[in-house]
Formats: structure tokens, C-alpha cells, sequence
């Protein structure tokens, strides 16, 4: 990863979060190319995965927890809805706004409404959410 040309390592980031590849989030987010605070989705898509380690990294580097897709939704409201609950702590402790939300409402509005999403942490992410409001 290390010789991957400049042009092509947010790509790489991209893919590397979206596959929950920890190390290589690591060592891709240490080339200092990425701007993470204007780019939503490397964040976006490990909370969507529920990759836990790689959405550490990613809020560890600077990754706007805020910053919404093209339709307003947040890293919090994806995490709510497919039912990461250690997702959705990590983003409320590194100071998510709870209240934002896209097309389908707040993250409160949101939990676990994917079909896939483990339908047994709704009781602790609706804890975590009220709690941090």
C-alpha cells in the first residue's frame, strides 16, 4: 500500500472500509492523502458494514461523524439502522448529533429497520441514542 500511487488511494480507502480491512485503513489514512473531513464516505461505509476497528481508525483520524450521504443521512443513522450498536456508540461518543437525519428521519426513527440488521439491539441502541440527547 505504501507504493500505491497518490491518485488512487482514496479509492483504495474506499474499498478497504468497506471490507472492514483495519490494517489497511491504518496504513492507507497514515499516507495523509484523504481528506476525511470532506469525504463521507470511508465513514460511511464501515458503519454501514459495522466495522467497529475501522470506524475507530477513521474517527481517530479526523472523520467528520456528521457529514451525510446525497441524502442526508449520517454514519449515526446508518449504524441505527442496520443495528451496529457498537457503531452507534463509538459515533456518539466522538460527538454525533443525534438529531440529524436524512430522508427516513433521525437515527431514532431508524433503528434496526433493514431487513438484515440484528433486530436484538434495538432496545440498547434506543438507550444509547435517548441517553446522548
Amino acid at each position: 500500500l505504501r507504493a500505491l500511487p497518490r491518485d488512487r488511494v482514496k479509492a483504495a480507502l474506499d474499498a478497504a472500509a468497506a471490507g472492514g480491512r483495519h490494517t489497511a485503513v491504518v496504513e492507507l489514512l497514515a499516507r495523509g492523502v484523504v481528506d476525511l473531513a470532506s469525504k463521507y464516505y470511508p465513514l460511511f461505509v464501515a458503519t454501514s458494514g459495522g466495522h467497529r476497528e475501522v470506524v475507530a481508525a477513521l474517527i481517530a483520524a479526523r472523520a467528520n461523524v456528521d457529514l451525510a450521504n446525497n441524502y442526508g443521512a449520517t454514519p449515526l443513522c446508518k449504524a441505527a439502522r442496520m443495528g451496529h450498536v457498537e457503531v452507534v456508540r463509538l459515533l456518539v461518543r466522538a460527538g454525533a448529533d443525534t438529531t440529524l437525519g436524512g430522508r427516513f428521519g433521525p437515527p431514532i426513527d431508524q433503528i434496526c429497520k433493514d431487513p438484515s440488521a440484528d433486530k436484538a439491539n434495538e432496545a440498547e441502541i434506543k438507550a444509547i441514542l435517548l441517553s446522548a440527547a
